[in-house]
């Protein structure tokens, strides 16, 4: 009994010691842990810092896109519009020359037959006359 009793104390100092042993690795394990999960936070902190620069920047260029597309469309529009403007003129110009032409040959042919004219100014007048009482 006496050695039963000598190798229970060993067991019961043996079991201590790897109790003892197990917390100290549990405690370790748990330490690490902490850190591994500290460091996995920083981690994560510092690449939504990084995103968030990151959109910053994209938001920053597509407004410069889009304020430059709409300085580009303004630019474009106001082309147009001066030569849409010249274009008008031009036609303008050209209408006043053909009526000043056409009036220029009508005053001529009085001249030259002013019997004819007075004659083809009758006939328009009464057709005219003629269209606005049927109205």
């Amino acid at each position: 009994m006496a050695r039963q009793t000598v190798s229970k104390v060993t067991d019961d100092d043996e079991t201590k010691k790897n109790v003892r042993n197990l917390k100290r690795t549990a405690s370790n394990a748990a330490s690490k842990g902490e850190d591994v999960a500290d460091l996995a936070y920083e981690e994560l902190l510092e690449q939504f810092n990084a995103l968030k620069e990151d959109f910053a920047a994209l938001s920053d260029s597509l407004a410069k896109a889009g304020k430059q597309g709409a300085e580009d469309v303004a630019e474009s529009a106001r082309q147009t519009g001066r030569r849409a403007a010249a274009k008008a003129n031009e036609s303008a110009e050209y209408a006043v020359d053909q009526v000043e032409s056409t009036l220029e040959e009508a005053e001529n042919f009085a001249r030259k037959r002013p019997g004819t004219a007075l004659g083809i100014a009758a006939g328009a007048g009464f057709l005219l006359a003629l269209v606005m009482s049927r109205r």
